[in-house]
Protein backbone atom coordinates (compact mmCIF):
# COMPACT_ATOMS: atom_id res chain seq x y z
CA UNK A 1 0.00 0.00 0.00
CA UNK A 2 1.43 3.33 -0.94
CA UNK A 3 1.03 6.42 1.00
CA UNK A 4 1.47 9.31 -0.48
CA UNK A 5 1.15 12.12 2.10
CA UNK A 6 0.23 15.73 1.11
CA UNK A 7 0.05 14.52 -2.48
CA UNK A 8 -3.28 13.65 -3.98
CA UNK A 9 -3.93 11.34 -6.35
CA UNK A 10 -5.96 12.46 -9.16
CA UNK A 11 -7.86 10.11 -11.74
CA UNK A 12 -10.75 9.29 -13.69
CA UNK A 13 -14.30 8.02 -13.18
CA UNK A 14 -16.98 6.39 -15.27
CA UNK A 15 -20.38 7.35 -14.01
CA UNK A 16 -23.47 5.36 -16.14
CA UNK A 17 -26.85 7.13 -15.35
CA UNK A 18 -30.08 5.61 -15.94
CA UNK A 19 -32.15 7.16 -19.06
CA UNK A 20 -34.84 8.53 -16.98
CA UNK A 21 -32.09 10.45 -14.62
CA UNK A 22 -30.28 11.40 -17.92
CA UNK A 23 -33.07 12.32 -19.90
CA UNK A 24 -34.76 14.27 -16.35
CA UNK A 25 -31.08 16.23 -16.25
CA UNK A 26 -30.47 16.83 -20.28
CA UNK A 27 -34.22 18.74 -20.25
CA UNK A 28 -33.65 20.33 -16.93
CA UNK A 29 -36.54 18.88 -15.63
CA UNK A 30 -34.97 18.05 -11.84
CA UNK A 31 -35.88 20.53 -9.36
CA UNK A 32 -33.71 22.99 -7.11
CA UNK A 33 -33.15 22.46 -3.45
CA UNK A 34 -32.80 25.66 -1.07
CA UNK A 35 -29.61 25.11 0.43
CA UNK A 36 -30.96 26.17 4.00
CA UNK A 37 -32.97 22.43 2.89
CA UNK A 38 -29.33 20.86 4.28
CA UNK A 39 -29.73 22.69 8.00
CA UNK A 40 -33.51 21.08 8.58
CA UNK A 41 -32.68 18.91 11.83
CA UNK A 42 -35.44 16.77 12.02
CA UNK A 43 -36.99 14.32 9.37
CA UNK A 44 -40.60 15.21 9.36
CA UNK A 45 -39.71 18.68 8.07
CA UNK A 46 -37.44 17.59 5.42
CA UNK A 47 -40.10 15.07 3.90
CA UNK A 48 -42.57 18.27 4.48
CA UNK A 49 -40.11 20.73 2.54
CA UNK A 50 -39.94 18.05 0.00
CA UNK A 51 -43.34 17.71 -0.33
CA UNK A 52 -44.12 21.52 -0.70
CA UNK A 53 -41.24 21.53 -3.24
CA UNK A 54 -42.66 18.98 -5.16
CA UNK A 55 -46.69 20.34 -5.15
CA UNK A 56 -45.42 24.62 -4.80
CA UNK A 57 -42.81 24.36 -7.65
CA UNK A 58 -45.23 26.78 -10.21
CA UNK A 59 -47.73 27.78 -7.92
CA UNK A 60 -48.35 29.74 -5.15
CA UNK A 61 -50.28 27.18 -2.84
CA UNK A 62 -50.87 23.91 -2.43
CA UNK A 63 -53.47 22.23 -0.31
CA UNK A 64 -53.85 18.74 1.06
CA UNK A 65 -56.28 16.78 3.89
CA UNK A 66 -54.08 16.62 7.21
CA UNK A 67 -54.73 12.45 7.38
CA UNK A 68 -53.35 12.47 3.40
CA UNK A 69 -50.20 14.49 4.56
CA UNK A 70 -49.57 12.61 7.01
CA UNK A 71 -50.04 8.98 5.21
CA UNK A 72 -47.68 10.87 2.70
CA UNK A 73 -45.02 11.88 4.83
CA UNK A 74 -44.52 8.25 6.21
CA UNK A 75 -44.39 9.43 9.53
CA UNK A 76 -45.20 6.61 12.23
CA UNK A 77 -46.33 9.10 14.68
CA UNK A 78 -50.05 8.57 16.03
CA UNK A 79 -52.38 11.48 13.48
CA UNK A 80 -52.85 13.70 16.84
CA UNK A 81 -48.78 13.53 17.65
CA UNK A 82 -48.36 14.68 13.99
CA UNK A 83 -51.00 17.14 14.32
CA UNK A 84 -49.48 18.54 17.01
CA UNK A 85 -46.02 19.07 15.01
CA UNK A 86 -47.83 20.47 12.14
CA UNK A 87 -49.42 23.38 14.67
CA UNK A 88 -46.12 23.69 15.88
CA UNK A 89 -44.15 24.29 12.70
CA UNK A 90 -47.02 26.28 11.37
CA UNK A 91 -46.39 28.75 14.17
CA UNK A 92 -42.41 28.60 13.93
CA UNK A 93 -42.60 28.86 9.92
CA UNK A 94 -39.32 27.95 9.31
CA UNK A 95 -39.77 25.71 6.56
CA UNK A 96 -37.30 26.85 3.67
CA UNK A 97 -38.96 28.84 0.87
CA UNK A 98 -42.47 27.64 2.41
CA UNK A 99 -44.75 28.77 4.76
CA UNK A 100 -46.81 26.11 6.15
CA UNK A 101 -50.37 26.65 7.96
CA UNK A 102 -52.66 24.67 9.46
CA UNK A 103 -56.70 24.71 9.67
CA UNK A 104 -58.25 23.14 12.08
CA UNK A 105 -61.92 23.04 11.12
CA UNK A 106 -60.77 22.03 7.82
CA UNK A 107 -58.46 19.79 8.94
CA UNK A 108 -56.40 21.15 6.22
CA UNK A 109 -52.69 22.06 5.40
CA UNK A 110 -51.68 24.79 3.48
CA UNK A 111 -48.40 25.43 1.81
CA UNK A 112 -47.73 28.71 0.53
CA UNK A 113 -44.63 29.44 -1.91
CA UNK A 114 -42.98 32.09 -0.48
CA UNK A 115 -40.85 33.26 -3.99
CA UNK A 116 -43.63 33.64 -6.23
CA UNK A 117 -44.83 37.15 -6.05
CA UNK A 118 -48.68 37.44 -5.72
CA UNK A 119 -50.79 37.92 -8.18
CA UNK A 120 -51.64 41.91 -7.99
CA UNK A 121 -55.74 42.15 -8.68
Amino acid sequence: MDEKKGKLDIGMIEITLTDCLYQALHKKKMLKISPDYFRIRKAIESRLYEIARKHCEHQREFTIALEKLHLKTGSTALLKMFRHNIKRLAKTNDLPDYRLCYYAKANMVIFNNRNLIPEKE
